[in-house]
């Protein structure tokens, strides 16, 4: 069962939205994650400052004590595998040494990566869970900073799986999450353009504890008003780490918008497709999800409608086609419809 979840975090540069599935099964999204994205492999500091690598930034804690086998730190981050072992990614819990009070607003894992070369990304996903407990750990908050130059970095923006309150608990489930959910991936991507970022040289991720208490409740950080968001959620800060299981930063794609069944032309047959899979939910941008918001729904209509007669050598073309035209096709895909319908009858 795929439960879709969505919420949004706006710039003044572009409409950057995350987007959430979630899956009962541990493994359940491993299929949408990527063994060949911009930092696939990444997993040691660099020899000479700037090279393609990683560094651990200032601000980290380091790995839960219980997550003592190397091949789950940095290396899982970006092998493509997906939570392969019960403790692959859990990240330190939010308490400094020797407390037991959560730290209002401190991350618990502060990773750096240089790309290979400097390169647009059109989307990141980040995939989360637990194999072991379907709980708070599924969930997922992020922090992302961004360099074109490899010194100055600017902010990408503060990001959350679901929102403050969503409650996973496989003895006590609690709407959406019911059943309880074991595994996460949210995507992060500017909702009208298919480049989010360009010419990124270096982009640091600073994950946070996301559990406020026992019953798997997620909070932010903070204790008060969340800087990033402006807002209070009203809970005490997160102190419960999730397990990072894959970090996917993806360059752009290149599609007709409208394509649904990538053919190269906007016609009746993607009307077809986005029909046939109305409400369904899906990784942001797959199937007939036109508009990047994991769910096919009347959002991604609109876009066929306002795209329909283009081609992918035409896309000069004028992109909306008039009303009547629209209409006389869904008239003939309706009648084509009724004839099956009746054909199953008889």
């Amino acid at each position: 069962m795929v439960v879709a979840a969505a919420a949004a975090w706006t710039s003044a540069e572009a409409a950057v939205t995350v987007s959430s599935l979630h899956d009962a099964s541990f493994d359940g999204l491993d299929a949408l994650i990527s063994d060949s994205d911009l930092i696939q492999g990444l997993v040691d500091e660099p020899v000479s400052f700037n090279d393609p690598g990683v560094y651990t930034n200032v601000g980290d804690l380091g790995w839960h004590p219980a997550n003592t086998n190397p091949a789950d730190h940095l290396p899982i981050f970006t092998d493509g595998l997906g939570g392969v072992r019960n403790l692959a990614g859990l990240l330190n819990e939010n308490f400094l040494d020797g407390g037991n009070m959560p730290v209002s607003g401190a991350p618990v894992k502060v990773v750096e990566y240089v790309l290979e070369s400097p390169s647009d990304i059109g989307k990141i996903n980040i995939l989360s869970g637990n194999r072991l407990n379907a709980d708070g750990r599924i969930f997922m908050s992020v922090s992302i900073l961004y360099s074109t130059d490899g010194a100055t970095f600017q902010e990408l923006g503060y990001f959350q799986s679901d929102p403050s309150g969503a409650v996973n608990n496989e003895n006590s489930p609690v709407a959406p999450f019911d059943p309880a959910q074991s595994a996460t991936l949210t995507s992060i991507f500017d909702d009208a353009n298919a480049t989010m970022l360009s010419g990124v040289t270096n982009i640091e991720f600073s994950f946070y504890a996301v559990d406020n208490d026992d019953v798997g409740r997620l909070a932010d950080p903070f204790d008060g008003v969340n800087p990033f968001t402006g807002e209070d959620d009203e809970l005490s800060p997160a102190f419960k780490s999730p397990l990072i299981w894959e970090i996917d930063v993806l360059p752009p794609t290149e599609g007709l918008i409208g394509d649904y069944n990538n053919d190269g032309f906007v016609n009746a047959a993607d009307y077809t497709t986005w029909r046939d899979s109305l409400d369904d939910s899906v990784a942001p941008g797959e199937g007939a999800d036109g508009n990047n918001n994991g769910v096919i729904d009347q959002g991604d209509y609109e876009l066929w409608r306002q795209n329909y007669g283009l081609s992918a050598t035409a896309v000069g073309a004028s992109a909306a086609p008039e009303p009547a035209a629209v209409g006389l096709v869904l008239a003939a895909l309706a009648a084509v419809g009724g004839l099956r319908a009746a054909r199953q009858r008889q």
